[in-house]
């Protein structure tokens, strides 16, 4: 994924870094973005999300984009969760945690299954 996002944008720089401690300043990024990444197993997320805040710039964004548990409906949805939270892999409360760091967020319904959460900083 790396490699194909360097060539869509050959300007950006692109890296793999560990989301508990990000190899950057305080403040240097206008944007942080997780995509499907927080709801790992065993991932403590409002660690990640306070990293994620620590390296954007103020006045800039944090988004994490992420399937809800408040949408699940259908009994393979059901089964998918409830089999994920036997390894910790269960959608996470991001509301709750931005909330819990003084941050209230904006979260956007990209499509039924998917919602976008952010925090300007």
């Amino acid at each position: 994924m790396i490699a194909e996002a360097k060539i869509k944008i050959p300007v950006a720089e692109i890296s793999r870094v560990s989301y508990y401690e990000i190899p950057y300043p305080e403040e240097s990024f206008n944007y942080v973005v997780a995509t499907n990444a927080l709801s790992g197993v065993h991932i403590d997320a409002k660690k990640v999300l306070m990293e994620m805040t620590r390296v954007c710039r103020i006045g800039r964004w944090v988004f994490i984009a992420e399937w809800p548990e408040a949408e699940i409906d259908t009994f393979e949805e059901r089964c998918v969760v409830w089999f994920a939270r036997l390894t910790d892999d269960a959608p996470k409360d991001y509301l709750r945690m931005f909330r819990d760091m003084g941050y209230e967020p904006k979260v956007d319904v990209l499509d039924k299954r998917y919602h976008v959460y952010g925090v300007r900083k």
